[in-house]
């Protein structure tokens, strides 16, 4: 009895309280901006080091 009151002391529902709606938009944008600022800095970061690898190559290669 006393391992029941343990396991199930830990399963409560933990809903995110209401928001209004001018504050769900604002959260729900800033989400939005973050992912695709990170995506254009993943792909600025993956560009430049594909330009700097292919630098290297052909430098390599003239030589």
């Amino acid at each position: 009895q006393g391992l029941l009151n343990i396991r199930s002391r830990g399963h409560f529902n933990r809903t995110l309280p209401p928001m209004e709606r001018e504050q769900q938009i604002y959260w729900e944008s800033g989400n939005y901006l973050v992912a695709v600022t990170l995506l254009v800095l993943l792909a600025v970061v993956q560009r430049y080091r594909h330009r700097r690898r292919a630098r290297r190559y052909y430098t390599n290669l003239a030589v």
